[in-house]
């Protein structure tokens, strides 16, 4: 790992230009484990007020990262959360089924057995797959849309 001076970075001199598109990962399938650091599971609010799960997602397939360039691939997937009036998650049938499909596919769905989104830092392995989509200004961005148990 590199040390970073953020005084030293703010007054050091570059030349020549950086990159302005990152190549995205190819849809399909892939095995992946969400990261264990504290930014890897995080809970959030739209300016709308809807509530939002975030996981970073990282993609363990070597021959890939060779391919794009990478030391690691992570991958955000952001879970709309159905809620209570009282905050809390709402558990009737046809609510926060993403999130559900999310802790079947990690082993942590078990009814008899409490759970807290914190269980997910670390979680899997699991099968995850990933699309493309272009943004307003024709970046390519990822998307995990559909998570499973490995086989």
């Amino acid at each position: 790992m590199s040390v970073f001076n953020p005084e030293a970075f703010l007054t050091q001199q570059e030349t020549g230009a950086l990159s302005t598109k990152f190549e995205p990962v190819p849809d399909g399938e892939y095995p992946a484990m969400i990261g264990a650091d504290e930014n890897s599971v995080k809970a959030r609010t739209t300016a709308s007020g809807r509530a939002i799960l975030d996981v970073t997602w990282e993609i363990n397939d070597p021959d890939l990262a060779s391919r794009l360039g990478k030391d690691r691939i992570t991958i955000r997937q952001s879970v709309f959360l159905d809620l209570t009036p009282q905050g809390t998650l709402d558990r009737a049938k046809g609510k926060n089924v993403q999130l559900g499909r999310l802790r079947d596919a990690l082993g942590q769905n078990d009814p008899s057995r409490p759970w807290s989104p914190l269980n997910l830092r670390g979680a899997g392995p699991a099968k995850i797959r990933v699309t493309s989509r272009a943004g307003d200004d024709d970046t390519i961005y990822n998307d995990v849309k559909g998570v499973a148990k490995m086989a």
